[in-house]
């Protein structure tokens, strides 16, 4: 995992999953350039993260990468679906993190 700072991440993720069938979890931003072998990590920089959640089956058709500039919508449409972040893989599966509820307050 990538320590403390991902454990409310991950219970998202697992919270979601908790209701959905199918949760994806998403950073919004590529790996750096000098290391573009690694899917984005929490370890490695904060970033925002988009979750997507349902009970269908959730399929992206993003369009094909033609050369735009990283940074611009249209280099982020093309390579969003390597964004996903390996370590709520486990989370958004339902295998690993807490779920959240009213009570979690409590803690």
């Amino acid at each position: 995992g990538a320590g403390k700072h991902a454990r409310l991440s991950k219970a998202a993720a697992r919270t979601l999953r908790s209701c959905f069938r199918h949760v994806l979890v998403f950073a919004d931003h590529d790996t750096p350039p000098d290391d573009a072998r690694r899917a984005p990590s929490l370890a490695t920089a904060p970033c925002n993260l988009l979750f997507f959640a349902s009970d269908a089956p959730i399929v992206f058709d993003p369009p094909p990468h033609q050369g735009d500039p990283p940074g611009s919508s249209y280099h982020l449409h093309s390579h969003f679906l390597k964004w996903q972040v390996p370590e709520l893989a486990a989370a958004a599966a339902g295998e690993e993190g807490e779920i959240l509820t009213n009570r979690s307050a409590d803690h």
